[in-house]
C-alpha cells in the first residue's frame, strides 16, 4: 500500500506541471506575449467579446477555426456552449454593431502563422505546435 501511495503522489505532482489542456485544444498566443497561463473563464470573456483588451495592453486579436472538431472541442469544453449557438452569438453582435467578430481560419497551419505574425493574438489548434514565434497556454480551470 504504501508504493501505491508513492506512486500516486509522483504522478499528481507530475500532472502539476504539464501543460494542463481541454482534451484536443491547445490556446496559443505569439511568443513574445507575457502570459504563461490562461483561466477558462477568461478564454470565454474573450470569446464571448467581453473583454477586449490584454491586462499587459494592446487589442486582443482573436481567432476562430471554422468549423471541425478542435472548434466544437472549444465551444464545448472552454466555452460551454454548442458551435452553433457561438456562431449565432457572433451574428447577433456584428449585425448590431456591437463586435467585430474573430479572424475566421480554415487550418491549424493558418492559425499558427496568423498568431506567429501578430504580437496581440489569440488562437488554438489541435496539436502541441512545434511553430517558432508561437506560445502554448496553460488553462487553469
Amino acid at each position: 500500500m504504501y508504493w501505491v501511495k508513492q506512486i500516486m503522489s509522483v504522478f499528481i505532482t507530475l500532472c502539476l506541471y504539464l501543460p494542463i489542456n481541454h482534451a484536443n485544444v491547445f490556446v496559443i498566443v505569439h511568443a513574445n506575449s507575457p502570459l504563461v497561463e490562461i483561466h477558462r473563464n477568461e478564454l470565454k470573456r474573450i470569446y464571448m467579446n467581453r473583454r477586449d483588451q490584454w491586462k499587459h495592453g494592446g487589442a486582443i486579436q482573436k481567432a476562430v477555426l471554422r468549423g471541425g472538431d478542435t472548434h466544437k472541442e472549444l465551444c464545448r469544453t472552454i466555452l460551454r456552449q454548442e458551435p452553433k449557438r457561438f456562431e449565432r452569438y457572433w451574428v447577433r453582435l456584428v449585425f448590431t454593431g456591437q463586435g467585430i467578430a474573430p479572424v475566421s481560419l480554415k487550418s491549424d497551419s493558418e492559425m499558427l502563422k496568423y498568431v506567429s505574425e501578430n504580437k496581440n493574438s489569440l488562437g488554438y489548434v489541435s496539436a502541441i505546435p512545434q511553430t517558432p514565434g508561437i506560445k502554448v497556454l496553460k488553462i487553469l480551470d
